[in-house]
């Protein structure tokens, strides 16, 4: 494997058998764990990730993931997971309009853009978002520019694929 060459990914890793998360899919390590900005360049970023596993564990505590294919719309997430998507929709538009002020732009235009072109031209894209499954619908993590563009182009629904963290 690849990943086991980088010292991200390794260090990562080392974190996830101190915490007992060996089960975790490699995946998700990279995108949830790696990706979100945790860069690991010092010691303070592995005292932030081992943080951010304990909050993760204290509020997810995950005992399976698996690789799912579902039908997605905006009733399939948790209500916290459908307001920060309808504000994140809300503002992409405000964006569009130019009602929203450069210094309130907490998305990322051009990668909106992207995201929106190529899934006009492809269709839903078959890289999985991950989610936490919780009582009232999924918990979106990871995934967000590809859900929001997904949704807004598809509102009655479309194929995906999530890894889902059962608790």
């Amino acid at each position: 494997m690849t990943e086991d060459n980088n010292p991200k990914w390794r260090a990562a890793r080392e974190l996830i058998s101190q915490f007992g998360l060996t089960e975790w899919p490699d995946y998700v390590i990279k995108e949830l764990l790696i990706a979100q900005g945790r860069r690991l360049h010092t010691p303070e970023d592995y005292e932030q990730l081992k943080d951010d596993i304990k909050t993760w564990l204290k509020d997810f505590p995950v005992k399976a993931w698996k690789l799912e294919n579902r039908n997605l719309t905006l009733d399939s997430f948790n209500d916290w997971s459908k307001k920060e998507l309808v504000r994140r929709v809300g503002e992409l538009q405000q964006l569009s309009q130019g009602t929203l002020a450069a210094s309130d732009q907490t998305l990322d235009p051009a990668r909106q853009q992207r995201m929106q072109d190529r899934l006009k031209q492809q269709g839903p894209t078959q890289e999985p978002i991950i989610a936490f499954q919780k009582p009232d619908g999924l918990e979106l993590m990871e995934g967000w520019h590809r859900t929001q563009q997904s949704l807004a182009l598809f509102p009655e629904g479309y194929p995906a694929r999530i890894w889902v963290g059962y608790t």
